[in-house]
C-alpha cells in the first residue's frame, strides 16, 4: 500500500522501520513522516528498558532463592548459579542496545568459560554470589 513506507532486515525478515507516508508529525511542508517503529531508538528503547527493569527484578529473586541453598550443597548452587550468571550477563548487554533488535546479543564463548570458572571455584561463599549477581537497578 502506498500509505505506508518502510524496510525490512533481509536476515530474520524483520521491520527495520515503518513509517505513515501519508501523514507527516507537524503542518511543515518539509515534515517528516509520522513514524509507526523505529527500532534503533525513542519507544522501542524504553521498552527495552522496562523490560530490562523486569528482568532485573527476577533476577535479584532468583538470586535470593540461590543463596537459601545450603553452602555444602555446592553441585546444587552451581547447577542453580550457572544460567542465572548467563542471564545476568546477557541483560547487562541488552540493556539500552539498539542492536537487539537487528541481532541476538550472546555471550562469548570466553564469557561463557570465565563465568563456568569462578562458579565452580566459588559457588559456596554467598558473599561472591551477592556480588556476582549484583543486578543494575533501574
Amino acid at each position: 500500500t502506498d500509505a505506508l513506507a518502510g524496510s525490512i532486515a533481509l536476515t530474520g525478515g524483520r521491520l527495520d522501520d515503518l513509517h505513515l507516508s501519508l501523514y507527516r508529525d507537524s503542518l511543515e511542508p518539509d515534515a517528516e513522516t509520522v513514524v509507526l517503529l523505529n527500532p534503533a531508538g525513542g519507544p522501542a528503547l524504553d521498552l527495552l528498558d522496562r523490560l530490562g527493569a523486569k528482568a532485573t527484578r527476577h533476577l535479584a529473586s532468583a538470586r535470593d532463592y540461590v543463596l537459601g541453598i545450603p553452602r555444602r550443597a555446592h553441585g546444587v548452587r552451581v547447577f542453580c548459579l550457572l544460567p542465572l550468571l548467563f542471564a545476568v550477563r546477557t541483560v547487562e548487554r541488552s540493556r539500552s542496545n539498539p542492536l537487539v533488535f537487528t541481532r541476538e546479543v550472546k555471550l562469548t564463548r570466553s564469557e561463557v568459560r570465565s563465568i563456568a570458572r569462578r562458579t565452580r571455584l566459588l559457588a559456596g561463599s554467598n558473599a561472591w554470589v551477592r556480588s556476582a549477581v549484583a543486578v543494575r537497578a533501574s
